[in-house]
């Protein structure tokens, strides 16, 4: 009885300390977690019904951490190298004039 609670907990979204009587509606079951068979037209829910229809969101998925890449030394740059780059190509354009 009391694994059934906690299922009825975690799909209604109930966090902390219940009431000593809350009320799912019957929205919330599938027509199979009724007991049917009643001459008087009533629709109690069954002994292990469980709530399962709801329009809560889904959580997304964790996002995974970035994965660390190693830079090769031939493409790796420093600010040096390119700074002595665009000096070089600045004289060049200079020189041309």
């Amino acid at each position: 009885m009391l694994k059934d609670k906690k299922k009825w907990i975690i799909n209604i979204k109930r966090e902390g300390q219940l009431p000593k009587r809350a009320f799912v509606c019957e929205k919330h079951f599938t027509n199979d977690q009724f007991d049917n068979n009643r001459v008087d037209k009533k629709r109690p829910l069954r002994w292990d019904a469980v709530p399962t229809i709801f329009a809560h969101k889904k959580l997304p998925n964790p996002r995974k951490l970035p994965t660390v890449r190693s830079v090769s030394r031939k493409s790796a740059c420093t600010c040096d190298s390119l700074l002595l780059m665009c000096n070089t190509d600045a004289n060049d354009i200079n020189t041309s004039n």
